[in-house]
């Protein structure tokens, strides 16, 4: 795009790989982080070699060839863009193009000589923000707690028995393993066009049938569904997520869906019902103590086998989904955050159907939101 459009002096963050132009955008900077993968490296030096080094003189800005390759220490592929350094790196570069004649170090200067009081209001304005999100998820025991009463709850979760964790830890193991090895022939939900989500869901799928396929006896001899306890628990889940949505969209980031992401959403939604039944059924009911923390690990471990398949398949068998891999943190850190919250509902009704739904809707959420459309 900067090659066709005529632009002052184009940033690039954390460059893909591409194929290159035939000429290089004029004074272009480019960032890449430390703890990105290795071939976004590649990428970033392969503009640095096409545009035959480094050029960041007075005269390089005003003949419209500079470039500069700066690399982030400590830096994630995401983290660039939330770091303020980076912002002010893109400033004086931004100052450089547009006032080539101007000495840096007097464009410098101006930059630094800012107002103090509107960094620091931006800074509070983060903090009161996060603060807020806070106060938000403190609320939701609470809340868990009123639809738990609306309900009447249970005296005690229906769900008596489950699989062996060890069997269904292998289960998962083989299955993940499988099911990139297949996804190796096509992508069979490349239909959503969500990128890397449509592989992601396509292994979920199969992972959630096979596990469900494996315990059907158990499904049919200890899972009767009690509907008011579902319904509260799948109307709680949309409270919660529009909630925290809002605030999102509002405050820190673009959190709201727009109407192709919901019907992204509602075509997810099966999906991650099938999925989360089957982590449910395989996690079995909720106890306390040292048996509620080995359930929570176990939950860890078979969602750490989901995300290592995914790796493996992008590192070993050249999959292409290079989206799932630097999503990791924020993948993860959802999925604390969504047993955490399936299991305070769990424990107040005494539902697992709640617990699923809840789980479902969450997770279909986050993925309509946050993966990019395609």
């Amino acid at each position: 795009m900067a090659v066709h459009i005529p632009l002052a002096g184009p940033i690039a963050i954390s460059p893909a790989p591409m194929a290159l132009p035939q000429r290089m955008p004029s004074n272009l900077l480019v960032f890449s982080g430390q703890y990105e993968p290795a071939i976004l490296h590649r990428a970033a030096e392969a503009l640095l070699q096409a545009s035959g080094g480094t050029r960041a003189q007075p005269e390089d800005f005003a003949q419209k060839r500079a470039f500069d390759l700066r690399h982030t220490a400590g830096a994630t592929h995401t983290s660039l863009l939330l770091d303020r350094n980076i912002a002010h790196q893109s400033e004086r570069w931004i100052m450089q193009c547009l006032f080539p004649t101007i000495s840096p170090e007097t464009l410098a200067l101006n930059l630094d000589l800012a107002p103090y009081a509107v960094a620091n209001k931006g800074r509070h304005r983060f903090a009161g923000s996060i603060l807020g999100l806070i106060g938000i998820l403190i609320l939701f025991p609470f809340c868990a707690t009123l639809v738990a009463s609306v309900s009447g709850g249970l005296h005690a979760d229906p769900l008596l028995h489950h699989p062996l964790y060890a069997l269904s830890l292998a289960e998962v193991a083989v299955a993940s393993l499988a099911g990139v090895l297949l996804l190796t022939l096509g992508i069979p939900l490349k239909f959503l066009h969500i990128y890397s989500a449509d592989y992601l869901l396509s292994l979920l799928l199969m992972v959630g049938t096979v596990l469900l396929v494996f315990n059907r006896k158990q499904i049919k001899k200890d899972w009767p569904p009690h509907v008011l306890n579902a319904i509260l628990g799948a109307v709680f889940a949309f409270v919660t997520f529009l909630a925290v949505g809002a605030w999102l969209n509002w405050q820190l980031d673009d959190a709201w869906l727009n109407a192709p992401r919901w019907l992204r959403f509602a075509a997810i939604l099966p999906i991650t019902i099938i999925f989360c039944a089957a982590e449910e059924i395989v996690l079995g009911p909720l106890h306390s103590g040292r048996r509620r923390a080995l359930r929570f690990g176990i939950f860890l471990v078979l969602r750490f086998e989901l995300f290592l398949a995914c790796g493996l398949a992008y590192y070993e068998l050249r999959s292409g989904q290079v989206l799932i891999p630097l999503l990791a943190v924020f993948l993860a850190a959802f999925s604390v955050a969504q047993r955490i919250g399936a299991d305070a509902l769990r424990k107040r009704t005494a539902s697992g159907a709640a617990a699923i739904l809840f789980s479902a809707i969450l997770g279909a959420y986050f993925i309509a939101a946050v993966f990019p459309l395609t």
